[in-house]
This record gives structure tokens, sequence and C-alpha cells, in this order.
């Protein structure tokens, strides 16, 4: 079942995408050379000034690389979470690449596309999208017993009973939309 969007969104062009991608790339890149994580990308902290210019904004949750504590969890909202922050891992600047795939995403059609109600959903949506996680997350996280159970010999996400009954996953929102 298709939940309605509650605004029209026009896509944008393939290329102000582009743009998005581009601007937010070069100021990773940047970040990343000085060893700083901006640990907050979303739609709302990159702003459109004009036709084809970005700002990214809100360095609030900005932290050195490695940060000194690598196993904080509140960073990143959770549309655009990081697997490796959903898993309470080490993490660097890999996870701004990640929130940007994801703003990027939402930029192109407008919904999440993993807009999971805690993290063991977006965990679970991640994978049923993705495939399973590598070994190496579910051996090195200390949440794998909370989140996961091994099935058939690899580590699986627990299913979660709200998957697919409070969010809809943007793939079977936009297939509605085009048949609509």
């Amino acid at each position: 079942m298709c939940v309605p969007s509650p605004f029209v969104h026009t896509p944008p062009t393939l290329q102000l995408v582009r743009c998005l991608v581009t601007h937010t790339l070069l100021v990773l890149s940047r970040l990343s050379s000085i060893n700083i994580i901006h640990s907050d990308i979303k739609p709302e902290n990159v702003l459109l000034s004009g036709e084809s210019d970005f700002m990214t904004i809100d360095f609030g949750s900005a932290s050195a690389n490695p940060p000194p504590n690598s196993n904080h969890t509140y960073i990143q909202s959770r549309f655009y979470r990081s697997p490796e922050v959903l898993m309470s891992l080490s993490y660097d600047t890999a996870i701004d690449m990640w929130s940007l795939g994801m703003t990027a995403v939402e930029f192109g059609v407008g919904l999440p596309l993993f807009p999971g109600t805690n993290s063991r959903n977006m965990l679970k949506r991640i994978e049923e999208t993705l495939g399973p996680f590598p070994a190496w997350m579910s051996e090195l996280s200390p949440k794998a017993d909370e989140f996961g159970v091994v099935r058939s010999g690899a580590w699986r996400v627990k299913d979660d009973k709200v998957s697919h009954t409070k969010a809809t996953h943007v793939c079977e929102q936009r297939g509605a939309d085009n048949n609509a």
C-alpha cells in the first residue's frame, strides 16, 4: 500500500543532482584532507543557493578523524546514519559518504531510501536492499546479539514487525507513483 506524500515533489534535473553531489564531494574531500568528519550530511544541511550553487552547513556534529570516541552512536540523522554508526562500530570519514548517497537519493526522488523507525529497522531495510552485512561487522559490533541472529551460518538482522507496516520503502513508493 502506498502512503501519499505530504508534499508534491518535483524531481530536480539530473544536472542539479550532479551539482549537489559534486559540491558535497568537494566539501567532504576538503574536510577529509584536514581530518574532519562532518557527521550530519542530510538534505537540510546542503542548501541550494542560486540556480546550481550549494552550501554545506551545520558543522555542530563535526569531529576529528578518527574521533576520540568513535563508539558515539548519536551522530548522523536517522535516515542518513551509516551501518557502522548503527552497529556501534568505529567509523571515519566514510560515514559522510554514506550520508551523501542517502541525501542524493532523497534529493532526487523526494523520499528517504531507508526510512527506518529505529536502528534495527534501519539495518533490516539496508540488508533487504543491499544484502547481508560483511561478517566482520557482526563480529566486531557490540550490538550484534541485540540486532541480529546467525541463520544458515551467516549473521542476519532480526525480523522487525515494524519493517513493512509503519514506513513505506522508497522503491515501493516510487513504483506506486509511476503506476498512478
